[in-house]
């Protein structure tokens, strides 16, 4: 027996003052409630639980006997006597005390007890008590024969409990009667979905789904009989309990008894009696779906889509989409409206064209007020497959046009950049391509009206996600191989100039571009865009490059005045590569003069290794074409001719949706999503970092996926050979500047021979490492070659001897480690308030960051779980604050806060940093510039100054 003798507490509760008894047990209690052990406190409970005890103590002690059902012992073989003696006596509230606690008696004693007859169960039986006392033994019967671990599967105890149900259904009182229609209704949901009674998958065995079953067919057969009693019971209930009797009338209308024991279930081609009986049901609950109980209608409408399912009378679903329309307008939690938006999914297919339209748009419209974007995506994928589909099975359409031309849909997208109306425009695409490999060519016209109606959103939204535009482009593409003709309004849409040049992310317009000039019908036509590509990409000459650099810094940005503008990273460059080539191989002459002038551009101001040699190599290339006077170009004239748009490091920014598209229509549970979309984002959720210099001869590109669960990091190298001649014997070397212990490779040397690398070839080489503690750790990657590289043909061999080429660093920033562990208010002070290491930076804004920017960014720290923000005096002051904890249970906070500089206009802030240990403040003190930094995406920095440490009282 657990129990902790000597403690104040625990003597006062074996005392013989009741008022020193009644205090304690209130104390107990308290703790109980807290969540707080109070095993060592049984014996006490139980010693005024006896029967000799005063009725306070009695009933205090019933409400903490509950919180002891894990603690087993011979006493409770006492208690349980004494608890049936209470039901047995005549003290109301000693019994409704009872029968709460029965169910949460241990299940082995309870159990046991029944099976060997030292409990009576007829001391359940009630003809005459007090109705009060009649529904507490409805709610324990309830309780023990659906959801009490082991009574629920104990036969003897269902064959005992449910007749008794079953005859309550009928009792004058009605709360009696709803307690029982309840217990009831959930049997034939449990019969008819596992789990739908709320009963746990872990409780759901074998076992209990054959007493469910055996249970179904008896209750079945006793009550649809009564089906006319248990109707005119109904009508005499007050609408507020009659929720669950439309449930079980339901059920009851489509079943018919037989005298074999045997039930059968109503089918499309009923008996005249059961079509009749069913008919009359709905029409008796339809005026219900306009009451003012939004439970009672909520329920009339689930009652008439399962009997128009089981008789194919779909004539009766408008009216409940109507009153699920009015009841969606009255709920703003996401959990009730996606309980209201499943049953209208199940029926849009059996509406009519013009009900499918009208009721997608009431959809559509409050599917954005879910909070999980996979019920987002699932809900919206159900809508959008219906409509097309519609459109092409109709060959007509005028159903989807009104659709997306609806006020909900352009509310979406006809407005500035919102993350629903971005995922409007990846699910309609995602559909529009199982669409085309449903139904090919008869698809065309009904993509190319989505499409057209999604375009102007790719155009304006700078903050699209390069996932989602790179689908529409990547459906663009193979629409235009295909079927050029139908695409050139869109073609033509895109290649407007006044629209390209109104596109600020230059990958996404590179994307574009390379859909455009591979596809645009009319080659004299891309004249046009070479004026769009020298000023959005800069490709001017140095002078006026120079020019709009300076400019830019004498308006107030950050930067320096350079020589040169700087190009887009590697991904976007490579693009440009691609579209400047099929400009080259398609244009005229004067279009491909000013090709080879942009290339040289680029091969002046570029530092990546991998761009320099793709530019190099086209020059060769175009120059051999020139002196070969061919007419067209190898199928090897491109570097990277089958490059796709979706690369996979244009899936970086959000690589859920990568998935999102797939599971949405695949029948997954909500809990099967998020495993698979978590899986999947621990596979791909990872950047590629490119670390060679450019005067290697190789690129290595760095990438790493992070295993909280095994305090470990899987570092990913790609080995890439950039060069025209294969490369021989070479190795990598890997070193570590950190706590990091390699488990993969040798500990002294980690290291990679590799003795022939081909031109174009690559070699991908992982390592996993164990993390020891919280620290900055570093990756350094040299390359060492020790002999000859042979050119292609093997004629000629440039000696390089044994050269060291040292990359550039690739950090695991301390941020990684930390996990975002969601803390109150009162548990942030508390853990602020007793941390005992703390230091303090200064920061300052850049000019022209707002208020909402630098909130927002504070808000999506990595790691830290932020805390409600403040903001007072008009805008003029801020405070924030964070707490992390480590994968090594370091714990770190901050708060920070700042104000409006009025003489600069731009936000200053002070951050105090306190930690659970001194190693962990010491490493993220070395790291703070860089983490503000990173963190604010470059909207902030800190700054070098020794401003006093309690320049903001921030701990009140």
């Amino acid at each position: 027996m657990m129990e902790v003798r000597g403690t104040e507490l625990h003597d006062e509760l074996t005392m013989n003052d009741d008022d020193k008894c009644l205090a304690s047990l209130v104390k107990v209690l308290s703790k109980a409630n807290s969540g707080q052990d109070v095993a060592p406190y049984f014996n006490g409970v139980v010693a005024n639980f006896a029967s000799n005890k005063t009725k306070t103590l009695r009933i205090l002690s019933y409400s903490l006997l509950r919180f002891f059902s894990d603690i087993n012992g011979e006493i409770w073989e006492d208690v349980v006597q004494t608890v049936f003696d209470d039901l047995n006596g005549t003290d109301t509230d000693l019994q409704i005390e009872a029968l709460h606690l029965i169910p949460h008696l241990p299940g082995i004693v309870f159990i046991d007890q029944i099976e060997s007859g030292d409990i009576e169960l007829a001391v359940f039986r009630t003809k005459e008590q007090d109705p009060i006392i009649t529904k507490t033994i409805l709610e324990c019967l309830h309780t023990l024969v659906l959801y009490h671990p082991l009574a629920s599967c104990n036969e003897k105890l269902a064959e005992f409990a449910w007749p008794i149900i079953c005859e309550k259904l009928f009792d004058d009182d009605h709360n009696v009667c709803y307690e029982a229609f309840e217990c009831v209704k959930l049997l034939f949901l449990e019969k008819e979905q596992r789990g739908s009674s709320g009963k746990l998958e872990a409780a759901n065995t074998e076992s209990f789904r054959s007493i469910i079953e055996k249970t179904y067919v008896s209750v079945a057969q006793l009550l649809a009989p009564r089906y006319d009693t248990l109707l005119e019971k109904f009508r005499s209930l007050p609408l507020y309990l009659q929720e669950p009797a439309i449930a079980l009338l339901t059920r009851l209308s489509c079943i018919k008894a037989k005298s074999n024991s045997a039930i059968t279930c109503v089918s499309v081609e009923p008996s005249t009696v059961q079509r009749d009986v069913v008919y009359n049901l709905v029409q008796e609950i339809s005026p219900l779906l306009v009451c003012n109980d939004t439970a009672v209608v909520y329920q009339t409408g689930l009652s008439i889509i399962y009997l128009a399912n089981k008789l194919n009378q779909y004539s009766w679903l408008p009216q409940v989409v109507s009153a699920f329309g009015t009841l969606l307008s009255y709920y703003v939690s996401s959990n009730v409206v996606l309980d209201l938006i499943r049953p209208l999914l199940s029926v849009l297919p059996n509406l009519s064209s013009n009900q499918i339209v009208n009721s997608a748009s009431l959809v559509i419209k409050y599917t954005a007020d879910l909070n999980d974007l996979a019920d987002r995506i699932f809900v919206l994928s159900k809508v959008f497959s219906l409509v097309l589909s519609l459109s092409v099975k109709q060959g007509n359409i005028q159903y989807l046009k009104r659709l997306m031309e609806s006020e909900t849909v352009q509310s979406f997208l006809a407005n500035d950049w919102n993350s629903y109306g971005e995922e409007i425009v990846l699910v309609a695409t995602s559909c529009c391509n199982r669409l085309y490999e449903n139904h090919y060519g008869a698809a065309v016209s009904t993509i190319m009206e989505t499409q057209q109606q999604l375009a102007q959103c790719i155009c304006l939204w700078d903050s699209l996600d390069s996932y989602v535009y790179t689908q529409v482009m990547n459906l663009i593409d193979m629409l235009g191989a295909q079927h050029n003709d139908d695409v050139q309004p869109l073609i033509g849409f895109y290649m407007q100039p006044e629209r390209l040049n109104n596109i600020d992310d230059l990958e996404k317009l590179a994307t574009i571009l390379l859909v455009i000039v591979k596809h645009i019908k009319k080659p004299s036509e891309l004249s046009s865009l070479m004026a769009v590509l020298q000023v959005k990409y800069q490709f001017q000459d140095t002078n006026q490059a120079a020019s709009l650099a300076a400019s830019a810094y004498k308006d107030g940005y950050l930067g320096n005045v350079a020589a040169s503008p700087g190009l887009p990273r590697a991904l976007c460059m490579e693009k440009m590569l691609h579209v400047l080539l099929v400009i080259y191989a398609r244009a005229g002459a004067s279009e491909r003069k000013q090709v080879i002038t942009m290339i040289a551009v680029i091969l002046e101001r570029e530092d990546n290794p991998c761009i320099i040699s793709h530019c190099k190599l086209i020059i060769k290339r175009i120059e051999a074409h020139t002196k070969g006077n061919l007419t067209a170009f190898s199928p090897h004239f491109f570097p990277r001719s089958a490059l796709p748009i979706n690369t996979p490091e244009s899936n970086t920014k959000s690589p859920k949706y990568a998935l999102m598209s797939i599971i949405a229509n695949q029948g997954y549970s909500k809990a099967e999503r998020k495993q698979k979309i978590s899986s999947f984002s621990q596979y791909c959720d990872h950047t590629w970092t490119q670390i060679a210099g450019s005067s290697s001869p190789v690129d290595v590109q760095v990438a790493h996926t992070l295993q909280p669960e095994l305090s470990s990091v899987d570092i990913l190298l790609g080995i890439r050979n950039h060069t025209d001649i294969p490369l021989s014997n070479f190795k990598v070397v890997v070193s570590i500047k950190g706590s990091m212990e390699c488990l993969t490779e040798s500990p002294r040397q980690i290291c990679k021979t590799i003795k022939l690398l081909d031109y174009r070839e690559s070699v991908d080489w992982k390592i996993s490492f164990l993390l020891n503690r919280f620290e900055h750790n570093v990756v350094n990657v040299r390359t060492i070659f020790m002999d000859v590289a042979e050119s292609e043909k093997g004629k000629s061999a440039a000696r390089l001897g044994t050269i060291d080429f040292t990359n550039e660093p690739y950090p695991i920033r301390p941020s990684l480690l930390l996990y975002r562990v969601t803390h109150s208010c009162n548990d942030f002070l508390s853990e602020w308030n007793r941390f005992p290491v703390v230091f303090h930076v200064s920061a300052k804004a850049v000019k022209g960051v707002s208020l909402a920017s630098l909130m927002d960014d504070f808000s999506n720290l990595i790691g830290f779980y932020p805390q409600p923000k403040r903001i007072w005096d008009e805008g003029q002051y801020f405070q924030i604050s964070s707490s992390a904890i480590s994968w090594f249970k370091d714990q770190i906070s901050f708060v920070a806060t700042g104000e409006l500089d009025p003489s600069e206009g731009v936000w200053m802030a002070r951050f105090e940093f306190r930690a659970s240990s001194d190693p962990i403040l010491s490493v993220f003190r070395s790291y703070v510039n860089e983490w503000l930094c990173e963190s604010t995406h470059g909207r902030m920095f800190v700054l070098d100054d020794d401003a006093p440490e309690d320049i903001f009282n921030i701990t009140k």
